[in-house]
């Protein structure tokens, strides 16, 4: 839900670097994901899938 509420739009979550979506998703879920940068992964695949 943060996602939706912080940014802006899609394009500029699908397109924030790797590395800086993990560390919102850990700072946003308080580290409860084991693999964080697999949600980042798997965020950024089905946003990108939605901008094309």
């Amino acid at each position: 839900m943060a996602v939706v509420e912080e940014f802006l739009s899609v394009d500029e979550v699908a397109t924030m670097p790797l590395e800086e979506l993990i560390e919102f998703i850990q700072q946003k879920s308080k580290n409860r994901f084991s693999d964080p940068e697999g949600v980042a992964q798997a965020l950024k695949k089905l946003l990108g899938r939605l901008i094309d």
